[in-house]
């Protein structure tokens, strides 16, 4: 059976998709229940919100802060790892062989076996472990001294440099994860707060507008649509021009599959074109995946089965 939409938490819908839009949401409320303090009804909620909405917001600022972070130590290994396919292996090539050591001999193949391929394909590490292996390769020759020195140094720079991405990483996951244990926390604050509000103004409960942020919950009721598609059905949902690269969420909340499908007119048919979400699952896909024709305005689903009702839901993300 599908849910009743006044059970669903619109707050905690749109906050579960985006963390920055629950921050907008909760501040919203805050700044209303701030300014509200010493009103009779409103001033017990905004004691009881105001927690909420700091844990929230301090949460999320640690987060961005992880992620700025993160973001700075894989830039400062990129840019380590840029210079060794660029700058490095030439110079250290060039130095193998002003040390005497001709490239295309044996000795030289015993420290460059790949040639350059190593130190310029492949992933992060095995290009980490290309430089820890040319300086192995390196022991014991006197002449290339200096040149083992120096590549030990690289070697040991970006081992670092990979550390420190890996934990700063390991950071951000664990920020986001208590991000969201705040958001969702907060959103169900707002939701309880709609609940008391519709409680004590039940008479004309547009009065609760200006307590919550309607452009962006209105806005994202604009990108959610549930609905349920009859046995052989063939069903308009919306027409709306869409950007290719664009993608949805397809939820079937029933036990059969549907076809997903944008069209070029209103009654067409499925064509080579189209998306089956089996029962009780979900895909993201991009726009272009549903529609044989790129202008293609009409979103449709169709339901194969000749005896049960489909149930789904849509989300332009």
């Amino acid at each position: 059976m599908k849910t009743w939409s006044y059970f669903t938490n619109p707050f905690l819908v749109i906050g579960s998709r985006n963390l920055k839009e629950a921050v907008a949401l909760s501040t919203f409320t805050y700044g209303f229940l701030s300014g509200n303090q010493a009103d009779a009804f409103w001033g017990p909620l905004y004691t009881f919100y105001k927690p909420l909405h700091d844990a929230l917001v301090a949460e999320y600022n640690a987060w961005t802060t992880q992620r700025g972070t993160q973001k700075g130590s894989t830039t400062s290994l990129d840019v380590l790892l840029e210079k060794l396919s660029n700058e490095k292996i030439n110079a250290w090539d060039l130095a193998v062989q002003f040390a005497g050591i001709p490239k295309g001999s044996g000795a030289y193949v015993a420290i460059f076996p790949q040639g350059h391929k190593p130190f310029q394909t492949g992933d992060k590490d095995s290009k980490i472990n290309a430089v820890g292996a040319l300086g192995g390769a390196l022991t014991g020759i006197v002449a290339l001294a200096a040149l083992k020195l120096e590549v030990d140094n690289y070697f040991a720079s970006l081992e670092n440099a990979r550390t420190l991405q890996n934990a700063n990483i390991s950071g951000t996951g664990t920020g986001s994860d208590d991000a969201k244990a705040a958001m969702v926390v907060a959103m169900t604050g707002l939701y309880k707060i709609l609940g008391s509000g519709i409680a004590q103004f039940s008479a004309d409960a547009t009065v609760l507008e200006p307590t919550f942020d309607m452009q962006l919950l209105r806005s994202h009721e604009q990108t959610l649509k549930t609905g349920t598609v009859t046995a052989l059905e063939d069903k308009n949902i919306f027409k709306r021009t869409l950007e290719g690269t664009k993608k949805a969420k397809l939820i079937v909340l029933s036990d059969k599959a549907l076809d997903f499908y944008v069209a070029d007119e209103k009654n067409d048919k499925p064509g080579t074109k189209k998306v089956t979400v089996q029962g009780l699952e979900e895909e993201i896909v991009e726009i272009n995946t549903m529609r044989d024709v790129d202008t293609a305005t009409y979103f449709k689903v169709y339901n194969p089965d000749g005896t049960v009702d489909g149930h789904f839901t849509i989300e332009l993300l």
